[in-house]
């Protein structure tokens, strides 16, 4: 929809944003590029990778593949995305239940990057009930990552204070 003010959801003045698998998780993502608003959608395509579309400049720009997500994802898959604010920059973190049955994550800085599908190399956090549709959700604030995961009728907070999101994850229970 280009105009908040519409009543009706219909596609866009530039048409449908991309081909997605029926079923596909969505992860959402804005930030400000100096007086740029930027936001990037993330998807599964009918392939099984992930893929993602920016808005930036006023204009959707192409579909591009996210790298380490081709035949790394099952059909159907959670998938979620979140910004790490920064000083300097930030950070885009996807995360996604893989086809090992592992939550994975891969980030991707937002200042000068031209490749916007080069996004690190898959990291593996906890592991899945098997499930590859389970509950999935993100926060990000200045420099901190918290993911939201079910696992066995449980919710966990996945967490993490470094935006490169490689290693020190915690992972906490969070009760109700």
């Amino acid at each position: 929809m280009d105009d908040y003010r519409d009543l009706l959801w219909r596609d866009g003045s530039v048409g449908p944003l991309a081909e997605a698998q029926p079923g596909t998780g969505i992860g959402v993502v804005r930030w400000t590029n100096g007086t740029d608003e930027t936001e990037e959608v993330f998807f599964q395509v009918l392939s099984g990778g992930i893929q993602g579309r920016m808005y930036a400049e006023k204009r959707w720009g192409d579909t591009y593949s996210v790298d380490g997500t081709p035949q790394n994802v099952p059909s159907g898959a959670s998938l979620t995305a979140t910004l790490i604010s920064g000083n300097a920059s930030s950070t885009v973190l996807l995360a996604y239940i893989a086809e090992s049955g592992f939550l994975n994550v891969q980030t991707r800085g937002t200042t000068n990057n031209t490749k916007f599908n080069a996004f690190t190399t898959p990291t593996q956090l906890i592991e899945s009930n098997g499930h590859s549709r389970t509950g999935l959700g993100s926060v990000g604030s200045f420099g901190d990552a918290r993911i939201i995961f079910v696992k066995d009728q449980k919710i966990f907070e996945v967490s993490n204070t470094n935006a490169t999101a490689t290693s020190n994850w915690n992972t906490t229970e969070i009760g109700f």
